[in-house]
């Protein structure tokens, strides 16, 4: 089966894996693919490199869809995620009242919160898949995941949002903010005083009012989006999401992608392709040019003449490493999950032309090592 084969007909491509991996180029290709299989795609992405959207024919990416020239008969989109803007839009949607969502949006403990929170871009991204998801406006998605050095990141985010929203934890995290609201510094002890005297000095934030206030706002709507939390985590498991994970052919990554894997089917998530970027391609040999080259060691040679034979050699011998490696990684991975491996480029990808040329590699079999 191609890979083609294995995301032609989902609604949502989702491509993981750790940072520095290829999956923004990777996540650009696919969508483009999709494009030219006749599907209105969308491809999400999280600061991608400006080089990308030079390579996609744009001047800079934006917080809303733009149209890709690729042809005239065949549709692709790129949007750039912008994180700030979507939890904005997630406050406006479910605080009870305006006076209640401006009151957040206003807060200085939320504006840094939804800028810098930890799994914030995480979760957003999530977020955003749901909410193009609902719209239906797009054949096909395909969401390039944050950049992050621990990739469950992306899968985490949501339960942890979500616990944090559970009922019983608000109650008991809103507690002190509510005496707090009520008596200001007066239920402080001296040193607590000092301490957030100390802290709004620092950072210029009325900490303990910003705090109270933020966190009181939040109480009169987590219920709903403590829901939607829930339902952009439903994505990851729909059998209309396909995921694949982009790794490299270096063995601390390749350890990466196993414990990935292994948390992904713990959470009961589908993994349908492995794509095993920048590898090193073996030149193939027939029996007589094997047998000429054994014969040319024996030759008198120059010292130039034997660097370039022992770079040649290096050259072989990480290439059939590369491809051991990989026939390992296929072995410790379900017989369900295939492999595709995809070579190193000397140059950078930096057009369409570039894009439909990786797609000649990525797309061009079944499954298999090199």
């Amino acid at each position: 089966m191609t890979l083609l084969d294995k995301i032609s007909n989902k609604k949502m491509v989702i491509v993981g894996g750790s940072g520095g991996v290829g999956k923004t180029t990777l996540a650009a290709a696919i969508a483009l693919k999709l494009a030219k299989a006749g599907k209105k795609t969308l491809v999400l992405t999280i600061d991608p490199a400006k080089r990308l959207a030079s390579t996609l024919g744009l001047e800079r990416f934006q917080p809303k869809p733009q149209k890709i020239n690729i042809d005239t008969q065949h549709s692709l989109w790129a949007m750039l995620l912008d994180v700030q803007h979507t939890f904005d839009t997630l406050i406006r949607t479910h605080a009870p009242t305006e006076e209640i969502a401006e009151t957040i949006l206003k807060n200085k403990i939320y504006q840094h919160m939804a800028s810098a929170m930890a799994s914030t871009q995480e979760y957003i991204a999530l977020e955003k898949l749901y909410e193009l998801h609902e719209k239906n406006e797009f054949d096909a998605i395909v969401l390039d995941t944050p950049p992050s050095a621990h990739a469950l990141s992306f899968i985490e985010a949501p339960d942890r949002l979500a616990n944090f929203l559970d009922g019983k934890n608000m109650e008991w995290f809103l507690k002190p903010y509510a005496y707090a609201g009520k008596w200001g510094f007066r239920i402080l002890s001296k040193s607590s005083k000092m301490v957030l005297n100390l802290l709004e000095k620092v950072t210029g934030l009325k900490l303990l009012q910003d705090l109270s206030e933020f966190m009181l706002s939040l109480e009169s709507f987590y219920e709903g989006f403590r829901d939607r939390t829930l339902k952009a985590k439903s994505i990851l498991k729909s059998p209309q999401t396909s995921f694949l994970i982009v790794t490299v052919p270096e063995f601390s990554v390749f350890e990466d992608t196993v414990k990935f894997q292994k948390k992904l089917s713990e959470r009961q998530i589908r993994i349908d392709a492995i794509l095993v970027n920048r590898m090193t391609p073996l030149v193939l040999l027939t029996d007589a040019q094997k047998k000429e080259l054994e014969s040319l060691k024996k030759h008198d040679l120059s010292g130039k003449e034997r660097s370039i034979l022992s770079l040649f050699e290096k050259y072989q011998h990480l290439a059939e490493q590369e491809k051991r490696q990989m026939a390992h990684l296929k072995k410790l991975m379900p017989s369900s999950i295939d492999l595709f491996p995809i070579p190193f480029f000397e140059k950078d990808i930096s057009s369409i032309q570039d894009l439909h040329l990786l797609n000649l590699h990525l797309f061009h079999g079944s499954g298999t090592l090199p």
